[in-house]
């Protein structure tokens, strides 16, 4: 074998290795939050869904909410870091937004317990518990939340969970500063 096919044997697979990790390692560390969005700077599409603790009950919360910011959070009850952003979403319901939830591929009863379990943040919440709202909205997994402004348009788009930053961010954008 000659000299320069055995260093390239000896060299090449941890140079592979160091180049492959180096790409994973920047999309791990890839900032979250405030996404591009089909729907950004559009309006948001119109839906209703059933109301989880009154599932005969349907809303349609652009209709609800028209002329009014509000906020849209997609969450789970299977979803850990829905639970982490939960005292924000409190933190954005009682500085005057509204904030509807929106139980994403989760069971009913399931919903039910963990808000009964953590508290509701939510003016109300609900279920969409095959994810075609999901797919219709473009969510890419939970939580995700929408800031709609007074016109029906979504202007932020927010992937994982909320941190304290983002709730002075979205108060700020929805009192106009």
């Amino acid at each position: 074998m000659k000299a320069s096919t055995k260093i390239l044997n000896v060299l090449l697979p941890p140079a592979l290795f160091i180049a492959i990790a180096y790409v994973l390692l920047l999309g791990i560390g890839a900032e979250r939050g405030a996404v591009p969005s089909a729907y950004q700077d559009q309006p948001l599409p119109a839906f209703s869904a059933p109301l989880l603790e009154r599932p005969q009950d349907s809303m349609d919360p652009g209709a609800a909410y028209a002329g009014r910011w509000w906020l849209l959070n997609v969450w789970a009850s299977w979803c850990r870091p829905c639970l982490a952003e939960l005292p924000h979403l409190k933190k954005l319901r009682a500085g005057g937004l509204p904030v509807v939830g929106l139980a994403y591929k989760d069971e009913r009863a399931d919903s039910l317990a963990w808000l009964a379990r953590h508290g509701s943040p939510f003016v109300e919440s609900l279920q969409d518990a095959q994810g075609t709202v999901g797919i219709e909205l473009g969510v890419y997994g939970v939580p995700e939340t929408f800031l709609v402004d007074p016109d029906g348009v979504m202007v932020i788009k927010h992937v994982g969970p909320l941190a304290a930053a983002d709730v002075e961010a979205i108060l700020a954008r929805a009192a106009g500063e």
